[in-house]
Parts: structure tokens; C-alpha cells; sequence
């Protein structure tokens, strides 16, 4: 407390803070236009990929309308899509439990061997963990898609 006291009164700290502030405020002003041509264009882009989603969607729904046996066939990719999707996060939570689980209690898998093995038990322990993100992410992408479809699918029953 002493330490901090002592640095608050002295000249000198007053001096650095007032420089940095100055520093960091020159930086800013210099930075933002560029950072705002960057966020326009993000936007921009942002906005193409929508709109060509949008595209998409009603291109399919036209599709679903027009044909009642693509109808059946996206109601089947649909299903295919939530199937997978509920498998792998089920994948995924078994994954991070055994992760979990050989974190917890490496010594139950070495004793019969009576030999270390954290080393491998570390990797095994990275690689499922990995494994599991994989599949979550997998899982997730899957779902986006069923949505996707449903949507479609919703939209060219209502029209």
C-alpha cells in the first residue's frame, strides 16, 4: 500500500500516465478511419451474403412448391440433418465425460499395469477433448442446415 501511495504522488507517474494517455489518443485518431473502412466493408459483404441466402431460400421454396416429390425429399434431408446433429452432441458430451472422467482418476487406468502413463493419459486427455469440440461444432452445422430446411419447408406450405 505504501508502494502504491508513493506512486500516485510522485511527478513522474503523473508524467507517464499523461504521456500514454496522449499516445493512445494520437493512436486512436489515426486508426479509426481505417478501422471504419474495414467495418463498411465487413458490412457490406455482410449484407451480399444475405441477400444471397435470401436467394437461396426462395429459389427452394419455389422448388418445394412446384414439386411435391421434393417436398418428401427435403423433408427426409431435414430429418437426416437432426439425426445427425442429436448424434454428434451426444458424441460430444460422451467425449468431454471421458475427457472428464481421465482427468479425474488417471491412477484406476494405470494400476493394473502398475506403470506412469499421465503423459499419455495428457494426450489422450487433448485429443478428446478435441475430438469433442469437433463433433459440437459438426453437430451445430447440422442443426443450422435442418433449421434451414425447415424454414423452407414451413414457408412453401403456408404459400
Amino acid at each position: 500500500m505504501q508502494d502504491f501511495l508513493k506512486n500516485i504522488t510522485s511527478t513522474s507517474w503523473w508524467v507517464g500516465v499523461v504521456i500514454v494517455g496522449i499516445v493512445i489518443n494520437l493512436v486512436s485518431s489515426y486508426l479509426k478511419p481505417y478501422l471504419d473502412e474495414q467495418m463498411s466493408k465487413m458490412s457490406a459483404s455482410k449484407k451480399a451474403l444475405l441477400d444471397m441466402k435470401s436467394q437461396e431460400l426462395k429459389l427452394l421454396v419455389l422448388s418445394i412448391q412446384n414439386d411435391k416429390h421434393t417436398y418428401i425429399v427435403e423433408s427426409f434431408n431435414d430429418l437426416r440433418h437432426r439425426n445427425r446433429a442429436l448424434a454428434l452432441f451426444i458424441m460430444s458430451v460422451l467425449l468431454f465425460a471421458l475427457s472428464q472422467q481421465l482427468k479425474a482418476n488417471p491412477a484406476l487406468y494405470t494400476r493394473p499395469f502398475n506403470i506412469n502413463l499421465e503423459l499419455l493419459f495428457s494426450i489422450v486427455d487433448t485429443i478428446t477433448m478435441l475430438m469433442a469440440s469437433i463433433c459440437m461444432m459438426l453437430g451445430i452445422n447440422h442443426y443450422k442446415i435442418a433449421n434451414y430446411i425447415t424454414r423452407a419447408l414451413n414457408q412453401a406450405r403456408k404459400s
